[in-house]
């Protein structure tokens, strides 16, 4: 079995609209977690944790989740269309959305 090198060409592979971390975010909700109402303004881009824990989420494709020990005071990038009320031991969520 043969393997062929890949040859990199900078001027194929040009990336676009770079943006740094967190730059895109343009607006932070405070969130009531909820087991059925979703999220006001829609899926977000992330869940900002205030206070550590875990967070129950219905995600933006449908699927229930459960994310464990998540750091207090980062932004996630975690695109969800619900925060759960059961389940969810995290303190000071915030919705955090592009538009």
């Amino acid at each position: 079995m043969r393997f062929q090198r890949e040859t990199f060409n900078p001027q194929e592979h040009q990336i676009q609209d770079v943006q740094l971390s967190g730059s895109n975010a343009k607006d932070l909700v405070p969130v009531t977690p909820s087991d059925s109402v979703n999220l006001a303004g829609g899926d977000t881009i992330g869940l900002y944790v205030g206070g550590a824990g875990n967070v129950s989420v219905v995600m933006a494709n449908g699927q229930s989740r459960t994310i464990t020990a998540l750091s207090a005071g980062i932004i996630h990038p975690i695109s969800v269309k619900r925060v759960n009320a059961t389940g969810t031991t995290a303190t000071s969520i915030m919705a955090v959305y592009a538009v």
